[in-house]
């Protein structure tokens, strides 16, 4: 029984040093700025890292207006992979590659 109460308290610290982890894996992605291109170069986004403000847009000047729509998606598109995918290996290293995926965490 006593053995029992010696995992659970451990397990209790480990699930408080994960917490403070992840606050901190947050708080760093708020700051963190990914950005994401066109193929062709034209358009790029930035976006913090929790993808919650976007910081900056730039469309090429000589960007033709038929090409505008395609390049704002695919830039939209990029920026949105760059940044999941970053968030995603910031995880993982923290929590030393255990899926967080049945908790909704990746």
């Amino acid at each position: 029984m006593f053995g029992q109460l010696g995992e659970l308290a451990g397990l209790m610290k480990k699930m408080s040093e994960m917490q403070s982890k992840m606050k901190q894996i947050k708080k760093d992605l708020e700051n963190l700025s990914v950005t994401g291109s066109s193929r062709n170069g034209a358009v790029q986004i930035t976006i913090s890292g929790d993808m919650s403000v976007v910081r900056n847009v730039h469309i090429a000047d000589d960007l033709p207006a038929s090409e505008m729509e395609i390049s704002v998606k695919e830039a939209v598109e990029n920026v949105l992979y760059n940044a999941k995918m970053e968030s995603a290996k910031r995880l993982s290293e923290a929590t030393g590659g255990m899926d967080l995926s049945a908790l909704g965490l990746q």
